[in-house]
């Protein structure tokens, strides 16, 4: 993207105020979760857990603000999906009852666990993965009851990595 990605603005603030008014109007507990060395980037807001290592990527994310969690399950999204649908968040936390991770699938090849549910027993596995270096959260799959929910209806999804991608859901949205 060339910049931070908090710093999208979309329905006249920027994406991470813009997530965190939703959640919070929703979940007791709303966790921020930052790279490591990069909190007093995202001030005023309660909650900031950076990654314990750098460069680890989300599933350090995921880990260190799961650790933090009150919650032993917890829906994860990353900064960068700017549209909540609720529909599918519910739909992914009653497959919850069942399984550890959650994860949607929008076509046949790829699943999001970046708009996921994860039960917080999980931590030992996850920590075990990063200190193997074994960084992608798919990896975790095989460790744990995980399922994939296929969701026909992604027309609302967008993820966010390019100018170009912002430019064409503003567009979208208007």
């Amino acid at each position: 993207m060339g910049f931070d990605k908090t710093r999208i603005m979309i329905h006249g603030k920027n994406i991470l105020q813009h997530h965190y008014d939703i959640f919070s109007s929703c979940f007791g507990e709303v966790i921020i979760s930052v790279g490591k060395g990069n909190a007093f980037y995202i001030s005023g807001y309660p909650n900031v857990v950076e990654d314990d290592l750098p460069g680890k990527g989300p599933i350090m994310g995921i880990y260190s603000a799961m650790r933090e969690s009150k919650n032993n399950l917890n829906f994860v999204i990353a900064v960068d999906i700017p549209f909540v649908n609720f529909k599918v968040i519910e739909k992914l936390i009653s497959k919850s009852r069942d399984y550890d991770i959650v994860v949607p699938s929008f076509n046949k090849d790829q699943c999001d666990t970046l708009f996921a549910v994860y039960r917080k027993n999980i931590l030992t596995k996850m920590d075990r993965q990063i200190q193997k270096n074994q960084l992608k959260i798919t990896d975790l799959f095989p460790l744990c009851k995980a399922c994939v929910v296929n969701i026909s209806d992604k027309a609302w999804y967008s993820n966010l990595n390019t100018p170009e991608d912002v430019s064409q859901y503003l567009k979208k949205r208007e």
